[in-house]
């Protein structure tokens, strides 16, 4: 059974939907809320094994990825973990995967140069760990280096509840996706890709008001998400042979009116894959790119 509301709108921009998952970080106060939430679509409450940032929980043999780092005002680089950005529990999230594309268990960890611009070779720096069947999970602090403060908020996020949901992904940046067919595996030649651009007011407008979808909100185009159509701020990262597996948006907090997450100029990170690496659960493959206004 589909937890994700079809569609009313039938114009271009509907039937090139996709199905992604939305995950929303929740505040220590909204907790119960969000919670609420997700048992009245999943079935399930919030998994203390699915959460953004802290200190993961992961099998005892779990080793701390590292790449090369390198101080303001230094010309040697040493060997420095990276960012933890998130973990998933699998089989949380598989009734929400509409297309069965990730795995339906185990557990998912995402790791990054996060909000530091010390790293060499960022683009190198985005590291997916998949753990199929584990059967212990512990704390894995962040490996101390000497003169480096790894608790600095460049290299820590904050750890945050999360909270899951499908929702609907659209093929709004339609040129973004390069006009060579790219995406013709999807059904977007170029000339749908240039018929969506031409006339992107007159469909989202149709969107939002057949099914209060506004792809020019604010919460749309800067939400975190799963799998579907990325919203890209600058060049897409994503062809037809890839599936996005996470675009982690920068976070504001609303009540604090502060920024918990900063990735460049209100930024993004996108980790990438080919599809066919992720049929084979290939997770080493992964490519990333952090982009900003």
């Amino acid at each position: 059974m589909s937890l994700l509301a079809p569609l009313r709108c039938t114009n271009l921009l509907a039937q090139h939907a996709r199905s992604c998952i939305t995950l929303a970080p929740v505040l220590p106060d909204q907790e119960d809320t969000a919670a609420t939430a997700v048992t009245a679509q999943t079935g399930k409450p919030l998994s203390e094994h699915s959460f953004f940032g802290g200190t993961p929980l992961l099998p005892p043999d779990f080793e701390w990825p590292r790449r090369p780092f390198t101080l303001d005002h230094s010309t040697e680089s040493q060997e420095v973990p990276l960012v933890f950005c998130l973990q998933l529990d699998l089989s949380e999230i598989a009734p929400l995967d509409e297309r069965h594309e990730l795995p339906d268990h185990g557990i998912l960890a995402f790791f990054s140069p996060g909000e530091s611009f010390n790293f060499d070779h960022p683009e190198h720096c985005f590291v997916v760990r998949y753990f199929e069947h584990p059967t212990q999970l512990v704390d894995h602090p962040r490996p101390e280096v000497a003169g480096i403060d790894v608790s600095a908020q460049a290299l820590a996020l904050p750890r945050l509840s999360l909270c899951a949901q499908a929702a609907w992904s659209f093929p709004y940046w339609a040129l973004n996706y390069q006009a060579d067919q790219q995406l013709t595996p999807w059904g977007l030649t170029s000339a749908i890709m240039e018929e969506i651009y031409e006339r992107i007011d007159e469909l989202a407008n149709e969107l939002l008001q057949q099914d209060g979808i506004d792809i020019f909100a604010d919460e749309y185009a800067e939400r975190t998400q799963l799998l579907g159509y990325g919203h890209f701020i600058q060049d897409t990262v994503q062809n037809a042979e890839d599936t996005l597996l996470l675009a982690l948006s920068s976070f504001f907090d609303p009540v604090k009116r502060q920024w918990l997450t900063l990735y460049g100029d209100a930024g993004a990170l996108y980790f990438v894959l080919k599809s066919s690496a992720l049929k084979a659960r290939a997770f080493d493959q992964v490519r990333g790119d952090m982009q900003c206004y």
